[in-house]
């Protein structure tokens, strides 16, 4: 059951790199984030 979680734990610590990385490269991790999106056709309100 130890190597489930510790393999669960490592899962989720890589998956939030990946995420921050997509945001990163996809140019949504600034300030401007809304201009971008926006950009890339998303609808803001």
């Amino acid at each position: 059951m130890s190597e489930q979680i510790d393999r669960l734990l490592k899962e989720v610590s890589a998956s939030q790199v990946d995420w921050r990385d997509t945001l990163m490269g996809a140019g949504l991790a600034g300030n401007d984030w809304p201009l971008v999106a926006q950009r890339l056709g998303f609808e803001i309100a």
